[in-house]
């Protein structure tokens, strides 16, 4: 209600405020509901991100905290911790043996 509330240059000030909040929000959310798979059955999944300016890099879920959510392990060595909901955006659908869509190629 208060957000219809609101001039677009209002919304534009506060946007990284709401940004947080919601992010937050969702966050509290999906702590609350429990995911269709226990943490431990998602260990040693194969992930892809897409870092912008960078490509797509290929991860593993090496571990799961209830505190700092699940431990990625890139194929260059880096590591990040990611929420459940943040998780399911880089998994492939289960069952489907899809991988993720080819990059566009560069025109030239």
């Amino acid at each position: 209600e208060s957000l219809a509330a609101m001039s677009a240059a209002e919304l534009e000030t506060q946007s990284s405020e709401l940004t947080r909040m919601v992010t937050g929000r969702l966050n509290e959310l999906d702590r609350a509901v429990p995911p269709v798979r226990k943490p431990s059955e998602i260990l040693g999944e194969v992930v892809f991100k897409q870092f912008k300016g960078h490509g797509t890099f290929l991860g593993t879920v090496i571990e799961f905290d209830q505190q700092t959510g699940f431990r990625l392990q890139y194929d260059d060595g880096d590591t990040e911790d990611v929420s459940w909901n943040d998780l399911r955006t880089m998994m492939m659908p289960r069952g489907t043996g899809e991988a993720m869509p080819p990059a566009p190629k560069e025109r030239g």
